[in-house]
């Protein structure tokens, strides 16, 4: 599951749960994503009982975030690191 309180805009996230949610979660999900696919965060919406996720790549869509995992991505390395 995603932390909704680190994710931010531009985050990447990877679609591995598609049996989380709730039913019609599932089958929004089954209509537009792929599992192990890695998707673009465009916004949260933190709700009371649930986080919608609005991802880049499907704009107007919406999505349950215990649906995604962040993933980790690796500082690139400096230019002076390189050459050492």
């Amino acid at each position: 599951m995603i932390n909704i309180d680190t994710t931010k805009p531009e985050d990447l996230v990877k679609f591995t749960h598609p049996e989380a949610g709730y039913d019609c979660d599932q089958e929004q999900a089954a209509k537009h994503l792929t599992k192990g696919r890695t998707y673009t965060i465009n916004f949260l919406q933190i709700y009371d009982w649930n986080t919608v996720v609005h991802l880049v790549e499907f704009p107007g869509e919406v999505f349950n975030s215990v649906m995604f995992d962040n993933v980790e991505v690796k500082p690139k390395c400096q230019e002076s690191e390189r050459n050492i």
